[in-house]
């Protein structure tokens, strides 16, 4: 157990909630993990959909199909069964070490993040039973432009972990959030309900990007109420969803969020995660940058890498340039963008 003294799992055996001490927090998170791994009893060892795979059901109680809906047609009960059932615990085959080299090459200025990260998956390692993907919450603090929410899409791709990714600056986006009350016409639940029923799975991977935003309406204020009842282990394990109207478990949903500052952010959040800061890429970094970019586009198109046209050195140089003169990563994109659609354009004709 010598490696518990690495930075980075410190702070997992040396914090505390109330009176609660280290060990006590240490055991609890290990028998949960446990609990979602199966048991080795004769019932668990059935033959399921997820019989070599972790699994866990989201909400225990089933719902009340009967219940008066108010005219909500949006609203189908009988879909939301699924949670009853035994879901996915996505990120089973996910080996730390390589998963750490491949996120450390395409975000070296990152590496304090993915170290927290893999550390996580190393210690989740020592689980008995089936393995998954599973990370504290994160917090990425730094200026706009330097890849942390792209970073978050990056994680959830290569952990195989359904994702969504929300904003709290808008009010709407709040109620999306938490969901709405199934007595409303336009009822609907949690969008983290939505996006484990959507993916199948219990573990996706939720982005909220500027929380620090949230932070600083009155209108929005409940939306961090909501996800500070979402992320604490205790409230987290039994969430109530005003629109289902019943508890559901959402403890092995991995969260990663992103501010500017953590000036306007309530301490009780903030004392619930992992605070990553994270300064402007080097340099250095340009070329894992263009690389990822490009594999983003290709992603978006449906194609490989290779599929797409070569960006000629004179353009290369360029974006170099302007990468090093401050050009954020949300620009660079863009111009490699417009740069690989330059391309295509036809020569103009003769006159």
């Amino acid at each position: 157990m010598a490696w518990l003294q690495r930075d980075g799992l410190r702070d997992i055996v040396t914090e505390a909630i109330g009176r609660r001490t280290a060990s006590e927090i240490l055991s609890e998170q290990l028998e949960r993990w446990r609990d979602f791994s199966g048991s080795d009893s004769d019932a668990d060892k059935e033959e399921g959909p997820f019989a070599d795979e972790a699994s866990m059901v989201v909400m225990q109680k089933p719902l009340d199909i009967t219940a008066d809906d108010h005219g909500n047609r949006s609203f189908d009960p009988v879909s939301w069964s699924l949670l009853n059932q035994p879901m996915r615990l996505a990120g089973g085959g996910v080996d730390p070490d390589q998963f750490e080299a491949a996120l450390k090459a395409e975000f070296p200025w990152l590496s304090a993040a993915i170290e927290r990260i893999t550390d996580d998956l190393r210690l989740h390692s020592l689980v008995p039973g089936p393995k998954w993907f599973h990370c504290r919450p994160l917090l990425l603090v730094g200026p706009p432009g330097i890849g942390k929410s792209r970073f978050a899409r990056r994680l959830a791709d290569l952990a195989g972990l359904g994702m969504r990714t929300m904003s709290l600056a808008g009010s709407a986006d709040s109620q999306d959030l938490r969901g709405t009350s199934r007595g409303w016409s336009t009822a609907q639940p949690s969008a983290v309900l939505r996006t484990i029923r959507d993916h199948a799975s219990a573990n996706p991977l939720i982005l909220i990007d500027e929380v620090d935003k949230s932070a600083t309406s009155n209108q929005n204020g409940r939306a961090v109420d909501a996800l500070l009842a979402m992320i604490e282990p205790e409230t987290g394990h039994a969430w109530h969803d005003e629109c289902l109207c019943r508890d559901v478990d959402l403890t092995a949903v991995n969260w990663v969020l992103t501010a500017n500052n953590t000036i306007h952010i309530p301490g009780p959040l903030l004392s619930r995660l992992g605070i990553v800061r994270v300064g402007r890429p080097p340099p250095s970094a340009f070329a894992g940058i263009i690389s990822g970019i490009l594999a983003d586009i290709a992603g978006d198109l449906g194609l490989k890498t290779d599929d797409l046209p070569q960006l000629a050195p004179e353009v290369i140089e360029h974006l170099t340039r302007r990468f090093r003169g401050g050009t954020s990563i949300r620009r660079l994109q863009s111009a490699v963008r417009r740069a690989l659609a330059a391309s295509l354009r036809s020569p103009p004709a003769p006159k």
